[in-house]
Order: C-alpha cells, then structure tokens, then sequence
C-alpha cells in the first residue's frame, strides 16, 4: 500500500488532487486516512467508490489490493487489482511502479504464488534498492518461497541497509524481528507471519 507519507509526498497526490481529478484523489485521501484510524470497512468502500469513478486508477487498485490481501479475504481479487494497477501504470505512468511491484509481491505471496511474488519483490528492489519495504517484502517472499540461502544473503543486505538508516517506524522494526526468527528457525519449522 502506498503509505500515507509517502503518498502524500509524491506527484501522484498533486495529479490526484488536480481540476480533472478531485473526487478520485479525495476518495483515495479518505481511504488512507480511514486505514490510519482501523476502519478498514470505511477505507475499502473509499477506494471502491474512486474505482467506481475511475476504474483503472493505479493508486485506488493498489491500495484496495493490499487492504485485501492483508486481512486475508478475496485474495482473487486483490490478485486481479494488484496486477491491474501495475499494468495500468505503464501506461499512465501515475505512480512509481516498484511500489505496485510491492503490492503485487506481498499479494502473490498471501496467494501462495510464491514463484511470482518472487519475481515482482526483485523487480521492486531493482527499481528502489535502497527501499527497507521492499528489501523486506523481498526476504519475506524468499522465505516463504522456499529459497532459504538467497533469503540469508537478502537479509545480510537488508541488515547492512538497517545499520546506515538513522530511524525506522516501528511497524518495519516489528517486520526484521520477524524476518530474524524466521531465519533463525529450522526450514522446517518455518512459519511467517505477514
């Protein structure tokens, strides 16, 4: 998901917010911030009304996608949307696409489509590699996809990454002490949460 920080720091919230666009940006403005106070019910109709006003809108896909897929309902169709809204991108070119890329890895990987979300995890981290997020998504989504030795030598970069940056949030925090005990635990035995 496109966190309100940075959403609101990027272009895509002054194209959003433009003459042509108001209502759009304002429904994804409203679903960030009903996903900031817990009302997940509110912040998934948000983004479906700007998809019902404009449905190839990158941003409301993403965001819906990734709503979806972390409370572990419809992951069809939060497949659907997350790999949608990187195909609408590439033409609208909207959005930064690593942080679809993003969505999307994190989407397959709730999907089981380990092989995929893979594949969309290193396309996000060759567009940003020094993106925490993704180095994280990338780790997890290794893990997961039974590529425990290449999971080991993207987390020894993730950790160097981590000793450089001055502070992290501690949702990001919470996500490395996981990736840590994943890690330290036998394959066997391997169980992430996400």
């Amino acid at each position: 998901m496109l966190s309100a920080v940075r959403y609101a720091d990027s272009a895509a919230v002054k194209s959003l917010t433009s003459a042509n666009q108001p209502v759009v940006g304002a429904w994804i403005v409203t679903g960030l911030l009903d996903e900031q106070i817990k009302d997940l019910t509110a912040a998934e109709s948000a983004y479906r009304t700007a998809l019902s006003i404009e449905p190839q809108n990158p941003i409301a896909m993403n965001n819906l996608a990734m709503l979806l897929a972390k409370s572990g309902n419809k992951l069809d169709e939060a497949r659907q949307l997350a790999a949608a809204s990187v195909k609408s991108n590439e033409t609208a070119r909207t959005v930064d696409p690593a942080a679809l890329y993003d969505t999307l890895a994190f989407v397959e990987g709730k999907s089981g489509r380990y092989e995929e979300a893979i594949a969309a995890a290193q396309f996000a981290v060759r567009q940003q590699p020094a993106n925490i997020e993704f180095q994280i998504t990338l780790v997890r989504s290794l893990l997961e996809g039974g590529r425990r030795d290449d999971a080991t030598a993207a987390m020894k970069t993730l950790e160097q990454m981590q000793s450089k940056t001055q502070k992290l949030a501690d949702s990001v925090l919470k996500d490395l002490d996981s990736l840590r005990q994943a890690l330290a635990t036998p394959a066997r035995e391997l169980s992430l949460t996400r």
